[in-house]
């Protein structure tokens, strides 16, 4: 067992630190402030320190995760985007999917309903599965299940710029399995297994 325990954090250690943020500031407010990565790519780092990404394809733009906090990001979403959105959450945890009332679609892995997110929400989820890609136009993401920091955490390849969006699954730098309703241990190390293996196929260099 601590054979296996120090494999899962050296791995998770080895990805966390794959990608190293350089960016310029576009926009701040209150509550956030948003910075461009590369063309098409943007972070939104947040006052109380949780993080989104804005990805925008030539047809369509995409929003992952909500973050907790946030007033009228909709709104904030269209200053850098006017494209068709796409909202997606890695995972139903409350600094992830906060802000999920200000939309009208919410796509998400659907073992996560059993995480308790307590949240006001009168949209519709639509039900993610491992292997669906969502088209933006020139720019293809695709949804990996990655079960461990909840039951239906999820990783969004982004091969056109060789990264993936990671969240809490391998992002904090820490294994994070204490929450309810827990994830056995060995289901996370095996996300953690494919998860490499995934990086060295698909040339994935940079984790967000």
């Amino acid at each position: 067992m601590i054979k296996s325990m120090n494999k899962i954090s050296l791995l998770i250690m080895l990805i966390s630190s794959c990608a190293v943020l350089t960016a310029q500031e576009v926009f701040r407010n209150s509550d956030l402030a948003i910075s461009k990565l590369y063309d098409g790519t943007w972070v939104v780092e947040t006052t109380d320190m949780t993080t989104m990404y804005i990805v925008e394809g030539s047809e369509r733009a995409m929003l992952i995760d909500t973050g907790t906090r946030c007033e009228a990001l909709d709104e904030v979403v269209r200053k850098i985007t006017d494209k068709p959105l796409i909202v997606v959450v890695t995972h139903n945890h409350p600094d992830h999917a906060g802000n999920i009332r200000y939309f009208d679609e919410v796509y998400m892995h659907p073992l996560d309903t059993l995480v308790q997110l307590g949240v006001e929400f009168h949209g519709e989820y639509r039900w993610l599965k491992d292997g669906d890609v969502f088209d933006l136009g020139n720019r293809k993401l695709e949804v990996v299940w990655m079960p461990g920091h909840t039951p239906g955490s999820i990783v969004l390849l982004d091969p056109a710029i060789n990264a993936a969006y990671t969240s809490d699954t391998f992002g904090s730098g820490s294994v994070w399995m204490q929450l309810q309703p827990h994830t056995p241990m060995r289901k996370n190390y095996e996300s953690c297994k494919r998860k490499e293996k995934i990086m060295r196929e698909k040339n994935i260099t940079k984790i967000y």
